[in-house]
């Protein structure tokens, strides 16, 4: 990397930008926050087929934080109405849940949405 030389980073006029990134961010993980909607396609087309990809190459260079909130409102202080439905929210509160609780949480969301499309029950049973 560019940074790595002093030489090239002076001539490019980057030096304080490199003392900047090689004192905040050289050796330490990408972070990754993935905001997605349980029962979204999309979400799931990527959560399956793209990002098992992703977290296998390069999963000791990522910190990876799931966030299963997507397109849901805050209706009022005990109410949020999810994109596709109340079984998204039932199913996004389901995986919030896994993910706090399990250390690595990408293998068992990946499995889990690759099963809901049978159902969030019938899939926490499977998993």
């Amino acid at each position: 990397m560019w940074c790595d030389s002093k030489k090239l980073a002076s001539e490019c006029g980057f030096t304080d930008l490199c003392q900047k990134y090689n004192t905040t961010s050289k050796d330490k993980p990408v972070h990754l926050t993935l905001l997605y909607e349980s029962f979204c396609p999309a979400c799931q087309n990527f959560i399956v087929k793209i990002l098992p990809k992703i977290y296998t190459t390069f999963k000791d260079l990522l910190e990876v934080e799931l966030v299963p909130y997507g397109n849901a409102k805050q209706i009022n202080s005990t109410t949020i109405k999810c994109q596709h439905g109340r079984k998204e929210c039932n199913a996004n509160k389901y995986e919030s849940c896994a993910i706090h609780s399990l250390p690595e949480p990408v293998p068992f969301i990946t499995c889990l949405e690759n099963l809901l499309e049978h159902g969030l029950e019938q899939a926490a049973k499977s998993v």
